[in-house]
């Protein structure tokens, strides 16, 4: 949920990355992301992510939600953690939300939706364009 596998450290790119994919299944139909599973279907777990507890993971979720897209839709978001092949997994499911949602970074908003396998930021006249025609 936070570490980069490869370098072994905290980012907050790590973090922004699935934050826009959640952002995105809101905007668009709903979705499921798995956080702990790559691309290719391998179980690799959060366990580089070094929570303390359950509700430590759960708290820090729920912090990231709040910060970057906001605490009025964390009701559309619905976090389980499970245990596949003795690795911690989450599993996020994303209701399709009827108003925008935005990712908050820096002061900035971002709006993006789901195009395929792939999260796809809209500039403002697409962004306003997509929500006309929904």
């Amino acid at each position: 949920m936070r570490t980069n596998l490869k370098t072994g450290k905290t980012g907050k790119e790590i973090e922004i990355a699935w934050l826009k994919t959640v952002a995105a299944f809101m905007n668009s139909d709903g979705g499921i992301l798995l956080i702990g599973v790559d691309d290719s279907g391998k179980i690799l777990g959060i366990d580089a992510d070094n929570f303390a507890n359950e509700d430590k993971c759960r708290l820090h979720f729920k912090n990231l939600l709040n910060t970057h897209i906001g605490a009025e839709f964390t009701r559309f978001i619905h976090l389980k953690i499970v245990t596949i092949q003795g690795h911690t997994v989450l599993i996020v499911e994303c209701e399709r939300v009827r108003r925008p949602v935005f990712l908050t970074m820096r002061k900035q908003e971002d709006f993006f939706i789901r195009s395929g396998p792939s999260s796809m930021k809209l500039s403002m006249s697409q962004m306003v364009k997509y929500l006309s025609e929904r």
